[in-house]
């Protein structure tokens, strides 16, 4: 199925995050491309199940069974993901704070806030059924947070030239919360990632793609890179993973699906452009995977789902 929105640069600026559908509830949660709405989306045939305003909230994030909608300004609205009751709303964090949960489970909700110098980063636990700070950690260097996996906090390291050079980890389960760095062979120009298990694939600019084993780091000559593909598309969005694959969108609307384990293109949807095949997106918001199917949204407007099983025939 797909539904059509207002085109995504027809309103609000608005985080590749922000954009990015989110599976709670039994639901898809999504801001609309305008900035101005969120809905809440039946999966199977993406009709609107629940619609609010969410003016002024440009990032939506689901942890657990919450739906968090964020300000640029820090201020968060938790809302119940199946009612769409309001749980509480505060402040946390502030101008370029990015949010972020385990998919799979139900634990806190991460905020990752840099300083105004870029020389360390505030990383923040947040209690989501009640919106109370658990915990609070200062680390050196500019950090994008990538996925809370295992108990692990997974992020990026980029140096003063922008460029990622390091994957960062914090175990957030055990007692003093372990940091350990894991150097890239070659450093990444406007990297993003996600992350299966020990394993962290990374896009960049270009069109590249690789897997990180996260366990490999200093074992031998071979490091911890395990594959690297060149996609050949020029700008891709912050990569998504089931396990079996790897999902990305493209500029140009298409949906591309990429063999975890051997780096290889297994599957690509067509075009999806405004009717003048002019709309190319600066913000690509990540694919989302539930259920065996594959949930985006592309340059036009629209939010489409296509069967994760056999990605040769989308």
């Amino acid at each position: 199925w797909a539904a059509k929105e207002r085109a995504a640069g027809d309103g609000a600026e608005q985080s590749d995050e922000g954009l990015a559908p989110q599976a709670a509830g039994g639901l898809l949660h999504v801001v609309t491309p305008d900035g101005e709405r969120y809905q809440a989306l039946d999966p199977r045939t993406g009709e609107v199940r629940r619609e609010l305003d969410a003016s002024g909230y440009p990032t939506v994030r689901a942890v657990g069974d919450t739906v968090l909608l964020v300000s640029d300004a820090g201020t968060v609205r938790a809302i119940d993901a199946t009612t769409g009751e309001q749980r509480w709303q505060k402040r946390h964090g502030g101008p370029g704070t990015q949010w972020l949960s385990d998919p799979g489970g139900d634990g806190p909700a991460l905020a990752a806030t840099p300083s105004a110098d870029g020389t360390s980063t505030l990383v923040s636990a947040v209690g989501p059924l009640n919106g109370e700070p658990l915990w609070t950690e200062r680390l050196p260097g500019s950090l994008t947070p990538v996925q809370l996996s295992g108990g692990v906090l997974y992020l990026l390291s980029a140096g003063t030239d922008g460029f990622t050079g390091a994957v960062v980890t914090i175990d957030t389960v055990t007692d003093g919360r372990a940091v350990r760095s894991i150097p890239l062979t070659v450093p990444v120009d406007q990297a993003q990632a996600t992350v299966a298990g020990r394993t962290v694939y990374i896009s960049g600019s270009g069109g590249s793609l690789f897997a990180v084993d996260t366990a490999r780091a200093g074992a031998g000559a071979d490091g911890p890179e395990l594959w690297r593909l060149e996609t050949g598309v020029a700008h891709l969005s912050r990569p998504v993973t089931d396990g079996r694959a790897v999902y990305l969108s493209a500029a140009d609307g298409r949906l591309l699906a990429v063999d975890a384990r051997r780096g290889r293109i297994t599957g690509q949807t067509g075009l999806r452009m405004a009717d003048d095949g002019s709309t190319f997106s600066a913000l690509l918001p990540a694919p989302v995977t539930a259920d065996g199917k594959v949930y985006a949204s592309a340059p036009d407007g629209s939010v489409f789902a296509v069967d994760a099983k056999d990605p040769a025939r989308w």
